[in-house]
């Protein structure tokens, strides 16, 4: 009877063609400001001392403008700006430079 469900939740077999990753095991820090923990992978380059909450919260009150990122509605390309401007864009700098010839 509830055979879709158990399809829905359950995990797909792993094909001979897919290369199977090495589990990496994430390690478990305090953050230096609440004591929540942060799980980190010992290789990345930066291991993050603030949880996400504690940093968004810092960067309120310093008023330290966030790097947002967007998909380009024409080729679909990711993009960044920062959250200070008023209009966050639509498209890239690329597609608004060849709106921009095509307009003059």
């Amino acid at each position: 009877m509830f055979n879709w469900l158990k399809k829905l939740f359950s995990k797909p077999e792993p094909v001979a063609s897919m290369p199977i990753k090495e589990e990496t095991k994430l390690l478990e820090k305090p953050c230096r400001t609440c004591g929540k923990p942060i799980f980190y992978d010992p290789s990345w380059e930066h291991i993050p001392n603030y949880c996400k909450d504690c940093k968004r919260k810092y960067q309120d009150e310093h008023n330290i403008p966030r790097i947002m990122k967007r998909k380009c509605k024409r080729c679909g390309k990711t993009f960044t700006f920062l959250s200070t401007i008023k209009h966050y864009p639509n498209y890239c700098k690329d597609c608004r430079a060849k709106f921009k010839e095509k307009k003059a």
